[in-house]
């Protein structure tokens, strides 16, 4: 029996281990591709000498490969990382794989933050804009997770945060009805569809220390979810508090989706996946 087990989670590690492997050299390649494609297109040899720092690059390839395409492919990558996260933690902690951190308010506080304060001209640089996004998409995850944490019921807080996120949407569509800046409505748009092409480097280092430290978090509370999956009796059964980990999780998906609509919008569907 332990030997059938144990060549079972062998297995399983080098099937895993390969997964990786394959998935990490098709990432190396997309981003070589990101890299290289655009206009101007260079070659793969301008590209990594422009990463190098090496002598013979001209001055201009190397500012569009470190300055311009390299902070939207590390920003593309985080985004993408952060929101599957996000996603994976929220359809197994409520058991439903139609729940997405598009339901916890975070991207339609963000959403509201910026209408706001482009329709009505408030007195905030354009640099500060993603901060304020950060800061308005924490408030509105923070009070939609206390809300919903009332709720023990999975499907309960589900509909719970998505009636929340549809009221604070149709808070932003009615910003953008009445606001008077008219010239300020194409920045809410392309905001709210969502966007890599203004990521810079100063965006990337103000979403980089939740990206390093949330992922450890989920990953501390792995055992725990996986309990979680079994049921809600089951879980208290085997001694996990339900409420209480279901209120963690929720607040790292909080924490991990705000700087991704910070600075790139809201573009949650892509946790769905």
């Amino acid at each position: 029996m332990r030997e059938g087990t144990s060549l079972y989670r062998s297995r399983r590690w080098k099937q895993a281990v390969t997964v990786v492997i394959v998935l990490s050299c098709l990432s190396a390649g997309v981003v070589l591709c990101s890299l290289a494609w655009g206009t101007p297109t260079l070659s793969v040899g301008k590209v990594v000498g422009a990463l190098a720092g090496s002598a013979g690059v001209e001055d201009s390839h190397r500012f569009i490969v470190r300055d311009l395409r390299l902070p939207r492919v590390i920003g593309g990558a985080m985004a993408g990382g952060m929101l599957g996260a996000s996603g994976a933690v929220m359809q197994d902690t409520l058991r439903n794989p139609l729940a997405g951190p598009e339901l916890i308010g975070v991207s339609a506080g963000a959403s509201l933050a910026v209408a706001t304060i482009v329709a009505f001209r408030l007195p905030f640089p354009g640099v500060a804009l993603p901060i304020a996004a950060l800061v308005a998409g924490l408030i509105t995850g923070t009070l939609i997770l206390s809300l919903v944490s009332l709720k023990t019921n999975p499907m309960h807080m589900l509909l719970v945060g998505a009636a929340l996120t549809a009221l604070i949407n149709a808070l932003v569509i009615a910003v953008i009805t009445l606001a008077p800046n008219f010239g300020g409505v194409s920045i809410i748009y392309r905001f709210l569809v969502g966007s890599l092409s203004d990521v810079q480097w100063d965006e990337i280092r103000l979403a980089a220390p939740w990206t390093i430290a949330l992922p450890l978090v989920i990953l501390l509370t792995g055992r725990p979810l996986n309990i979680l999956k079994l049921g809600d009796e089951v879980a208290e059964g085997l001694g996990v508090g339900v409420r209480r980990t279901r209120a963690v999780l929720f607040a790292a998906s909080v924490l991990l989706v705000a700087p991704v609509v910070a600075i790139a919008g809201p573009i949650g569907f892509i946790a769905l996946v």
